[in-house]
């Protein structure tokens, strides 16, 4: 099978640099040893300051069921292999700091908190209305010297939003970040 890699590996390279000899081509040994044995473990910390809303940005997460709401996404963060710290927001939308297991994609993550989540309420029958979450999402990386900051800014945002839109908090947060985008398709 080692064999059949090495070939692989050559072959692509053969093709890709064909101006380079056959014997300049050298493949490591320590790196096929390592795929042997498997990756060596490696050490990371993959937080993230998550964000979306109810779809249309509804007041749909009333008193009496956002703390139930933002309990259940902790919840499933968990079982997703992953750890919230803090999960909070308002009435149209919803915060997570999150550490997400390397394993497991951001966009993949959020889609099983969103679709666990709506299913949760709309099972739950909190709700006159079937319950959804937009469609997109922002996720933003978090390095550890600022991961107070975001979980205290997550802790408040009732008071936040007594002065600000969710619509102005996000296009906010998607300049600090450096992120560009088109106006026209940031909410659905």
């Amino acid at each position: 099978m080692l064999s059949l890699i090495r070939s692989a590996f050559r072959s692509i390279a053969e093709c890709l640099l064909p101006d380079l000899r056959r014997s300049t081509i050298l493949l490591s040994s320590s790196f096929f040893s390592s795929m042997k044995r498997g990756c060596p473990m490696g050490h990371h910390q993959l937080l993230y300051h998550i964000v979306f809303s109810v779809k249309e940005r509804r007041q749909l997460l009333i008193d009496k069921v956002r703390d139930d709401v933002f309990s259940y996404m902790a919840g499933v963060a968990n079982n997703l292999g992953g750890h919230a710290l803090n999960v909070n927001g308002f009435y149209d939308h919803a915060h997570i700091l999150a550490r997400i297991p390397t394993k497991v994609c951001v966009g993949e993550f959020v889609g099983r908190i969103k679709s666990n989540t709506s299913k949760h309420i709309n099972e739950n029958k909190w709700l006159t209305r079937k319950f959804y979450w937009q469609d997109g999402y922002g996720a933003f990386t978090v390095s550890s010297s600022m991961c107070q900051a975001v979980y205290d800014y997550i802790d408040n945002q009732m008071r936040h939003h007594s002065k600000r839109s969710f619509e102005d908090e996000y296009l906010a947060m998607l300049k600090n970040h450096g992120i560009e985008y088109d106006p026209r398709y940031v909410f659905d």
